[in-house]
């Protein structure tokens, strides 16, 4: 037992000492560590993303990935129209800066008819943006989710969301024995107030038994845990529900189902990150460190579709950013002043398309939805 377990792993403690099992799906563990309204990772008032942060997102690259979000966003702009464009969890606001300051460059004319609607369930994160984007505020709109519903239906040129479905609960779930088994989390002690945590594999819940629907029991190697991802697709669904008209583009870490299934990943993709340091131990410090999971796109194209949207591309970011023209943002320097613009610039550049690997890993999902 911890001896001054935090507020959020007492709350997390009297849900497990109240639930009929004396366990709740990891589902759940994560949706709270994550989201709890007042002790969740996403919902406190404290740095996540950058260097003093937890972890870094494309947006902190040099400013790089928003100008070809802002290119994508020109193309889908009928000359003399105004521009729509709207961005899901956009964190510290710094890639909608990026986006906005792009057009200003690129196309002066068009920015007087922008619009940028920021979707942000964090009411710290929405704060943040509101200081960020202030040279802006005049063509910015932040709204909560459920702003985004009670306003629906809506038509943008671009919507795009940088890293928001890898931030959705998961169910944890493997075969044993030929049969399905999912991921609780109980205490360890037994008893409220517990500090500690202990997983149990017990009978699937409903949302994750219909998730398995799609899977092939033969694809999945014994012992192997794999992540469900429900919510992610739920998101999708509203989105193919609110959206009447207009592209939305996702970019995200994760493979393919036939990918995230290979030997190697026996233990699946849940991961934790605290200080810039991957993890292993999620029963700890909850709400004080980020869990995430990678995607699973064959899943989340199925949802677009069964949504109504069309599949434009699917390509790793390496392809996505050669094809947007990534390549024109470099510069010919003599500068050798490693803090010089151009210099910077041409970090950036490499960084996103050669860091690591990580080009591709990252995949971007352009789907495309018409009004009827």
């Amino acid at each position: 037992m911890n001896d001054s377990p935090n507020p959020l792993t007492v709350r997390i403690a009297e849900a497990i000492w109240r639930s009929p099992r004396r366990a709740i799906p990891f589902r759940d563990y994560m949706n709270l560590a994550l989201y709890e309204p007042e002790w969740g990772y996403y919902m406190r008032s404290r740095p996540k993303i950058g260097r003093d942060g937890d972890f870094y997102t494309s947006a902190n690259i040099g400013g790089v990935m928003g100008e070809m979000i802002a290119r994508e966003a020109l193309k889908l702009s009928a000359s003399g129209e105004p521009l729509r464009i709207a961005e899901w969890g956009g964190g510290t606001g710094a890639m909608a800066l990026s986006v906005l300051e792009a057009i200003a460059r690129l196309s002066p004319g068009k920015l007087g008819g922008t619009t940028y609607t920021l979707v942000e369930s964090s009411p710290y994160h929405r704060r943040l943006q509101r200081q960020t984007l202030q040279p802006y505020a005049p063509m910015v709109r932040i709204w909560t989710p459920e702003q985004w519903r009670e306003e629906a239906p809506h038509r943008f040129e671009l919507v795009f969301a940088n890293e928001l479905l890898d931030a959705f609960p998961v169910h944890r779930v493997v075969r044993r024995g030929g049969v399905w088994l999912e991921s609780y989390v109980a205490l360890a002690e037994g008893a409220p107030g517990s500090g500690d945590f202990a997983e149990r594999w017990l009978e699937p819940t409903a949302a994750a038994a219909e998730a398995l629907e799609t899977w092939s029991a033969n694809d999945v190697p014994e012992g192997k845990i794999v992540e469900l991802c429900p919510d992610a697709c739920g998101w999708i669904a509203m989105m193919g529900r609110t959206l009447s008209d207009g592209t939305l583009l996702l970019l995200d870490y994760g493979d393919e189902r036939r990918e995230l299934l290979a030997d190697h990943r026996m233990q699946g993709t849940l991961a934790v990150y605290s200080r810039h340091r991957r993890l292993d131990d999620w029963w700890n410090a909850p709400g004080e460190r980020d869990l995430t999971a990678h995607v699973d796109f064959t899943a989340v194209r199925g949802a677009a579709e069964a949504a109504g949207f069309a599949v434009e591309q699917y390509a790793t970011q390496k392809e996505f950013l050669l094809q947007a023209g990534v390549f024109d943002l470099l510069r010919n320097t003599a500068s050798a002043d490693p803090f010089h613009p151009d210099t910077r610039r041409n970090r950036a550049v490499r960084q996103l398309l050669l860091s690591d690997g990580m080009s591709e890993l990252f995949k971007v999902l352009r789907l495309r939805r018409r009004a009827d």
